[in-house]
């Protein structure tokens, strides 16, 4: 557990807009935690009093089905909040947050950020932003879910890498080290045809290691798609 600094606070952008003071009085009262990969940060059903900013790291927000199939509504990324939703509607958390890599949290109390929001419209209106770019992922997955597997799997691999804050064009864009089976389950592809898809990409160059790191080699094919994401 680490206190959270006024010069960290105010270098997230969804925090750029306050001033020392109120930076201050934000980290009088919140803290920065380190959590490893697949550990269960907020779970559906459950009640919160407490809104949480990633700090670095991976997660992804996910429920199951009547069946017991997992699905896994979109990614979390640096500088996304979870825990809102419960906070502002007064309803149970909607969905399970899990880490997909090893992740640093900040935990704010609900209604002391509440508060700063009533104080800083521009705090409220970067958070709107922050729902509203979700909004939009979901959006844009949920208009390729008749696609191919081969598209849907392209288009996950683009959307992981801008999450991570990279731009996907030109040659070998670095992504995070997420499991080959979550970013099939973020395209809603079955573990089986995800090893398939990923061994065609590897064999035509598309995707592979680079310095170590799984990597989009070549994005021609997702040009081709129209699935690169413009930040």
């Amino acid at each position: 557990m680490h206190f959270l600094t006024r010069e960290e606070l105010q270098s997230i952008p969804l925090f750029q807009s306050l001033s020392d003071q109120e930076a201050d009085c934000l980290t009088t009262r919140v803290y920065r935690s380190d959590h490893d990969k697949d550990q269960l940060l907020a779970m559906e059903q459950d009640w919160g009093d407490c809104i949480y900013l990633i700090f670095s790291g991976f997660a992804k927000v996910r429920s199951y089905s009547e069946q017991g199939d997992e699905r896994v509504f979109c990614l979390l990324g640096a500088g996304d909040i979870f825990g809102e939703m419960s906070f502002l509607d007064g309803h149970a958390r909607s969905a399970d947050v899990v880490a997909l890599t090893g992740i640093s949290l900040i935990k704010f109390p609900g209604q002391m950020l509440m508060n700063m929001m009533h104080s800083n419209p521009d705090l409220a209106l970067e958070i709107a932003k922050l729902e509203a770019g979700r909004l939009r992922d979901l959006n844009r997955r949920f208009s390729l879910r008749t696609e191919d597997a081969l598209t849907r799997i392209l288009d996950a691999i683009a959307y992981i890498a801008n999450k991570s804050g990279d731009q996907v064009e030109g040659e070998c864009t670095s992504l995070p080290d997420i499991a080959q089976q979550e970013i099939g389950l973020l395209a809603g592809v079955s573990p089986e045809t995800t090893s398939r898809v990923f061994k065609k990409l590897r064999e035509r160059g598309v995707i592979g290691k680079y310095q170590g790191n799984l990597s989009i080699l070549n994005s021609g094919p997702l040009t081709k798609r129209g699935l690169l994401i413009r930040c």
